[in-house]
C-alpha cells in the first residue's frame, strides 16, 4: 500500500491522482509477477522475474521485487525455496486456479466434460496439470444450479451391452503416452490373447485410440515395418527408449481406421456390399450411411436395397448379424454364402 507523507495518525487519507497511480502501478506489477510464477514442481527465479518485469517496462529494483514477492506470500499460496540463490519461487501445489477474470460457468462445464469423458486421452503430466482446473471447475458448477445439473443429463453409450473397461497400469500408461507425445519408442511386456507368457517387444509408437473403453496402441514393432494395434491392459513393465519415433511411409491415422484396420480386417481390399434392409435397419442405414459411396433404392415389401463400399471386416459383420433378419446380404456371393453356413450353425445349436 502506498502511504500519503502529508497523512497525520487520526487523520482521514484522501488519495490523489498520484497516490492512486502509483497504487495501480503496484498492482499491476505484482499481478503480472503472479501470472509468470509456475505451479509446482515448475520453479522461476526472482532473477528471471526480475528481467521479466524490465521487458515489461516495470522499472523496479531487484529490492522491490523481493518486497512484492514477500508481500504476496502472505496472501497467495506462493512457496519460496531459500536452498538455492537466486531463490525459486513457485505456486503451491494445492493451490486453486486464480483467474481474473473468474472462469465462466460455459468453461467450467467444458473443464468437467473432459474430466469425466475425456480424461483418459490425456497425458499423465497434463492430467496433473489440469486438476487445479478440473477442482474449480466442480466449484463453479456448485454454484450455478442449471449448469451443475447437466452432467446427470447426458451419456455417452457405446453400442452393445455396457462393459466395465480393464485396468491399465499407470506406469504404461505414463510411458506409452510420454513415447507418443516426444516422438520415442518404448518397450513393453505384452501378453497376447491365449497366452500366459509375455513377450518383450519394442514399440514404435504410431497413434491411440479409444474405442469401447479400451486403448489401442497402434504402433510398428521390433524391425517390423507393417502398423499394428496392442491393447494397453496387457502391457506391463514399460520403460521408455531413447530412440526416435519412425513414421512409415504413407501411413496417416485417419487412413488407417477408414481401412478398416480397428475392425479386425479379414482382406486388405475393401468390398461392395449389397443388401437389403428392412424395418428399423433400413431407418438405421438411411440416416448414417455406411461410406460415401453409399446409394439407396426401394425393395420390395418396403425394404431398401444398399450399395456401399466397405472394409471387408469382423466388425461389419457382426454389426450385419446384430439386426437379424432385418439384413440380407445379396452381394458379394462369398459374404452371402458365409452368411448361411453361420446361420445354419446357428439353427443347430438352438434346435436341441
Amino acid at each position: 500500500m502506498v502511504n500519503d507523507a502529508n497523512t497525520h495518525p487520526g487523520e482521514e487519507h484522501v488519495a490523489t491522482p498520484r497516490n492512486a497511480a502509483a497504487a495501480a502501478d503496484t498492482m499491476a506489477r505484482q499481478w503480472l509477477i503472479l501470472q509468470h510464477i509456475p505451479r509446482f514442481p515448475g520453479h522461476t527465479s526472482s532473477a528471471s522475474l526480475h528481467t521479466m518485469l524490465e521487458g515489461e517496462g516495470h522499472h523496479v529494483t531487484r529490492r522491490t521485487l523481493e518486497r512484492d514477492l514477500v508481500a504476496l506470500t502472505t496472501r497467495f499460496p506462493l512457496e519460496c525455496d531459500d536452498s538455492q540463490k537466486p531463490f525459486a519461487w513457485c505456486w503451491s501445489r494445492h493451490a486453486k486456479v486464480f483467474d481474473i477474470p473468474g472462469m465462466e460457468p460455459a468453461a467450467a462445464l467444458a473443464f468437467r466434460l473432459v474430466q469425466i469423458w475425456g480424461s483418459r486421452m490425456l497425458p499423465g503430466a497434463t492430467q496433473t496439470a489440469l486438476q487445479p482446473h478440473f477442482s474449480r471447475a466442480q466449484q463453479v458448477l456448485k454454484d450455478n444450479g442449471m449448469l451443475s445439473r447437466w452432467t446427470e443429463k447426458i451419456r455417452i453409450v457405446e453400442r452393445g451391452p455396457p462393459t466395465h473397461p480393464p485396468k491399465v497400469a499407470d506406469g504404461v500408461l505414463q510411458v506409452v503416452y510420454a513415447a507418443l507425445l516426444q516422438d520415442r519408442w518404448c518397450t513393453v511386456n505384452y501378453r497376447a490373447r491365449g497366452s500366459d507368457t509375455p513377450q518383450t517387444h519394442q514399440l514404435n509408437p504410431l497413434g491411440l485410440i479409444v474405442t469401447h473403453g479400451l486403448l489401442y496402441l497402434v504402433c510398428t514393432i521390433n524391425a517390423h515395418q507393417d502398423p499394428r494395434q496392442l491393447l494397453l491392459h496387457r502391457m506391463s513393465d514399460a520403460r521408455p527408449l531413447d530412440r526416435e519415433r519412425v513414421q512409415p511411409k504413407d501411413f496417416d491415422l485417419d487412413t488407417y481406421l477408414r481401412d478398416g484396420n480397428l475392425g479386425l480386417p479379414l482382406d486388405s481390399k475393401p468390398i461392395k456390399l449389397k443388401a437389403l434392409f428392412h424395418g428399423q435397419a433400413a431407418h438405421t442405414v438411411a440416416e448414417t450411411p455406411l461410406s460415401g459411396d453409399q446409394t439407396v433404392r426401394p425393395g420390395a415389401n418396403g425394404a431398401l436395397e444398399v450399395h456401399a463400399t466397405v472394409a471387408d471386416t469382423l466388425d461389419l459383420r457382426g454389426w450385419i448379424f446384430g439386426f437379424g433378419e432385418m439384413v440380407e446380404v445379396l452381394a458379394p456371393q462369398s459374404l452371402r454364402d458365409e452368411f448361411k453356413r453361420r446361420i445354419k450353425a446357428l439353427s443347430k445349436m438352438y434346435v436341441k
